[in-house]
């Protein structure tokens, strides 16, 4: 309810100090309201992805941390670590589609907004 009673203000305000350039604001609006339909479901899933695959990490850590004589005692470090790193790149993977997704819909949103 507030933002839509930021937009009727802001349309107002828009008209009496400037109707050209108002109007001329308002024919993006909807070009970025399909921009953000498109973004906003992606990047929940990818924030849910990330979620998931940080709490494996964290639970793959937790686990060799908790267990450390039994790893230590059958010279397992190595194997533990490549597990580790493998399911941190996971996450460095889902963290490079979110930015990149995240700088495509900005560059759009800012081409946009300059036109």
């Amino acid at each position: 309810m507030q933002f839509l009673a930021q937009l009727v203000v802001g349309f107002i305000l828009g008209m009496i100090a400037n109707w050209t350039l108002c109007l001329l604001m308002f024919t993006c609006v909807p070009l970025i309201i399909l921009i953000l339909l498109f973004m906003t479901p992606i990047l929940n899933i990818l924030a849910k992805r990330s979620s998931k695959q940080t709490s494996g990490s964290a639970a793959a850590a937790n686990e060799v941390i908790t267990s450390m004589r039994t790893v230590r005692s059958m010279s397992g470090e190595q194997k533990e670590l490549a597990r580790f790193r493998q399911s941190l790149n996971s996450v460095q993977a889902t963290g490079w589609l979110n930015a990149a997704v995240k700088g495509v819909s900005c560059k759009y949103l800012s081409h946009i907004l300059t036109i």
